[in-house]
């Protein structure tokens, strides 16, 4: 699951991890929570950057279902080792919707996440890309939906610009630049645009578009 992730992040991204990543594994959510502290609880894997390590919850009963997270988790651990400065981080949606892009590739987003974003499309209130820079909400269904967004904001940019655009995106970050500075100099807009550039995208029904 590591190997083929690692496959996939570097062709969608260009990133190759620089240092050893170490996993490691519970097989008890109960345990992950004991042991893992300050998480949310409906979190089923975290990273410590500066270690170089993950962690994640894998049910014996539900390889198929839990297996992902390793990729998404793998993710965060490479892009933080490439973007890593002392300036600055990456955005919230940036980080999480690339995680998620690995987790899901090749694969249907799970419906908890794109029931959530059809109602926002309809609706009218999706979340600004701006305001999904942030730490996402401690509440499932709003983290979900912060979640749901990010994938397909990077659904975008991937889709419409290329992945080359996206390593210069990080390489970018890796200098310390500010959020709006680095899509500005890779893509010619801020957040605010990239936002209304996406929403356009999205609400034309190209929600299906979410991962590849």
């Amino acid at each position: 699951e590591a190997q083929t992730a690692l496959t996939t992040i570097a062709s969608n991204t260009g990133a190759t991890p620089d240092q050893t990543v170490n996993i490691t594994v519970y097989t008890s959510g109960q345990d992950y929570m004991a042991s893992v502290m300050g998480v949310p609880e409906w979190s089923g894997g975290i990273e410590l950057s500066r270690y170089n390590s993950i962690f994640v919850v894998i049910d014996p009963g539900a390889l198929n279902l839990d297996l992902p997270a390793v990729a998404h988790e793998l993710t965060h651990i490479v892009v933080g080792q490439i973007t890593s400065n002392p300036y600055n981080s990456i955005p919230f949606w940036l980080n999480e919707g690339l995680a998620m892009h690995i987790q899901y590739a090749g694969a249907n987003l799970p419906s908890r996440f794109t029931t959530l974003l059809s109602s926002a499309i309809t609706n009218n209130n999706l979340i600004s890309v701006r305001s999904l820079s942030d730490p996402f909400s401690a509440y499932a269904d709003k983290a979900d939906l912060s979640y749901a967004e990010s994938v397909s904001v990077v659904a975008y940019l991937i889709k419409q610009y290329g992945s080359g655009k996206m390593n210069q995106l990080l390489e970018t970050f890796h200098q310390g630049s500010t959020y709006d500075g680095a899509l500005q100099a890779n893509y010619g807009f801020d957040m605010d645009g990239l936002f209304n550039q996406w929403k356009a995208w999205v609400t034309a029904g190209n929600g299906n578009q979410l991962i590849h």
